[in-house]
C-alpha cells in the first residue's frame, strides 16, 4: 500500500499568505484517492522527504497553524497513515475487494473536529496537468532545442493516448506494474522499436524524479524495463563511394538512365531533380564529408567563421568551439561558391534538412550507391531483420559519419577526429573505430589472395 502526503503547489490559497494545501494521496491494490488531509501550510514549513511538518520554522520559533502545533498536525497524518495501514491488512486477512476509498476518508477525516478545522475539498490535478506543467517547466530551464520539443512532444502525444487507454489520472500509477504496462501499449498499440521505447521510458523517469522533487509522488524512477536491442548499423560512404559523389556528373532532369537495385535487377528511372539543384545539394553534403560539420552548423555557417586554413565555430548541439582545419577538399568546394551570395553570409548554398534528404536518396540512387544495408531491431521479443539500399538511407547526417569513418581508415588518430567532431566521450567513437578496425582487417586480407 502507499499512503503519502505532498504539498499540492499548484492550489495555492486564495486568500492566504501563500499556504498551500496538503493533500493525502491512497493506494490500495490499484485503487487510487488522492485527496486534502486537511490543513494548508507554507512551503518551507514543510518536510518533504520525511513527509511531515517540521517542528520549528526557519527562524527556530514553534511552528503553530491555526492554534495547532506541528505534534498535532503530524499526528493527524500519522492516524490516517495508519488507518488504511490497517485497512489494507484488514482486507488481506478477509480476502476481500478495496471499498469506496473516498467514502472511507470522509467518514473517518472529512468531518469537522476540534483538532482540525475542516478544509473545503478540491479535485486533485490530473497526471495531464502535471505532464504540461513538467515539459513547460523543463523546456524553459534548459533552453530545449527545437529537435529536443520536437521529439518531447511526441512522448507526451503517446503518454496522453496511454492515458485515455488505461484512464490514468495519477503518477503514482508508474510504478513497476504500470511502467511494464507502459510498455506492453507501446510495442502493441503503437508499434514501437525497442530502441524507441527505451528512450520514451527515460523520459518518463525523467518525469518522475521532476514530480518527486515537486512533492507529487514518492515513486523512486529507478525502474529500467529490460528491452532487447541491437546495434544500428553506421550508414557512410567509404573513399571511392565519396569521390564518385564528389565527381559525378549530372545528367539533365527527364533524362532516363538506368540503375540497379540491391538484388542485381536492371531498371530505368527519369531524373526528376534538376542539375544545378543536384550539384548544389551533392557539394554541401560532400562539404560535411570533408569537414565532419553536422547539417545544423553547416547551415549557421557564414564566412566570418572561416579563416583561411580552417573553420572556427561554436556548434549548435554541443555549445563546443571547435577548430576544424580545411583540406584540399574542402578548400576546392568553398572557392567554387567565393563569387556567390546567399543568404546570412552564408559560403555555400543550404537548403532545408527535410528537402536536403529528400533529394541526397535521389542523388544516392542515381550515383548507384545501392550496398546493402543489413537492419536488424526488437519489437518487444519479436526480432525483425530488414535489408535496405544504403541510398534509401542517405541523410545529412551520412556526412558526419562518412568524415569520421574515412578518417579513422585513413589511420587519424581518434584523439585527432574527436577535436575536429567535438566529441568528449571516447565511447561514442567505439563504433566507428570497430568499423574502421574491420576495413583494415579487410584490406589486409587481400595479401592472402596473392
Amino acid at each position: 500500500m502507499s499512503v503519502r502526503f505532498f504539498l499540492d503547489k499548484t492550489r495555492i490559497k486564495k486568500h492566504g499568505d501563500g499556504a498551500v494545501n496538503v493533500r493525502c494521496a491512497i493506494c490500495i491494490k490499484g485503487k487510487r484517492l488522492t485527496t486534502t488531509a486537511g490543513f494548508s501550510i507554507l512551503p518551507e514549513l514543510w518536510d518533504q522527504e520525511n513527509q511531515k511538518v517540521r517542528l520549528s520554522t526557519p527562524n527556530g520559533k514553534s511552528v503553530v497553524i491555526d492554534g495547532l502545533t506541528a505534534r498535532d498536525l503530524n499526528s493527524r497524518l500519522k492516524k490516517i497513515d495508519s488507518y488504511f495501514s490497517d485497512y489494507e491488512a484488514e482486507l488481506k486477512r478477509k480476502n476481500e475487494p478495496v471499498g469506496d476509498l473516498k467514502e472511507l476518508f470522509g467518514k473517518e477525516f472529512g468531518k469537522k473536529s476540534p483538532d482540525i478545522p475542516a478544509e473545503e475539498e478540491t479535485e486533485a490535478p490530473d497526471i495531464r496537468d502535471y505532464l504540461k506543467a513538467f515539459l513547460e517547466e523543463q523546456s524553459d530551464k534548459n533552453k530545449w532545442r527545437t529537435l529536443t520539443v520536437r521529439s518531447m512532444d511526441s512522448f507526451k502525444s503517446h503518454m496522453e493516448d496511454f492515458f485515455n487507454h488505461d484512464k490514468i489520472t495519477s503518477i503514482d500509477y508508474f510504478d513497476e506494474d504500470g511502467t511494464t504496462r507502459f510498455v506492453n501499449f507501446l510495442i502493441d498499440d503503437k508499434c514501437l522499436r525497442n530502441s524507441t521505447i527505451e528512450k520514451y521510458t527515460s523520459r518518463l523517469r525523467y518525469f518522475i524524479r521532476w514530480a518527486g522533487k515537486k512533492g507529487y509522488t514518492s515513486l523512486k524512477a529507478d525502474y529500467k524495463p529490460r528491452l532487447q536491442k541491437t546495434k544500428k548499423p553506421i550508414v557512410f560512404l567509404d573513399w571511392n563511394d565519396l569521390m564518385k559523389l564528389l565527381n559525378y556528373e549530372f545528367p539533365e532532369i527527364g533524362t532516363e538512365i538506368e540503375l540497379e537495385d540491391v538484388h542485381g535487377n536492371q531498371y530505368k528511372k527519369k531524373v526528376s531533380i534538376e542539375k544545378d539543384t543536384a550539384e548544389r545539394i551533392r557539394d554541401a553534403f560532400c562539404f560535411c564529408c570533408f569537414t565532419s560539420l553536422r547539417y545544423s552548423d553547416l547551415k549557421r555557417l557564414q564566412r566570418t567563421n572561416i579563416f583561411g586554413k580552417y573553420i572556427l565555430l561554436t556548434t549548435k548541439k554541443d555549445t563546443d568551439s571547435v577548430k576544424i582545419e580545411l583540406n584540399k577538399y574542402s578548400k576546392a568546394l568553398l572557392d567554387k561558391y567565393r563569387d556567390e551570395s546567399f543568404p546570412d553570409n552564408a559560403p555555400l548554398p543550404v537548403i532545408s534538412e527535410q528537402r536536403m534528404n529528400e533529394h541526397l536518396k535521389l542523388i544516392g540512387e542515381m550515383c548507384g550507391f545501392n550496398d546493402p544495408v543489413h537492419i536488424t531491431y526488437f519489437r518487444g521479443s519479436e526480432r525483425v531483420d530488414e535489408v535496405y539500399e544504403k541510398w534509401k538511407l542517405m541523410t545529412t547526417h551520412v556526412g558526419r559519419k562518412t568524415f569520421i569513418c574515412n578518417s579513422l581508415m585513413l589511420g587519424i588518430a581518434p584523439q585527432i577526429v574527436m577535436k575536429w567532431t567535438g566529441h568528449s566521450d571516447y565511447a561514442a567513437m567505439k563504433p566507428y573505430i570497430e568499423i574502421a578496425d574491420k576495413a583494415k582487417e579487410d584490406a589486409m586480407s587481400l595479401f592472402d589472395a596473392k
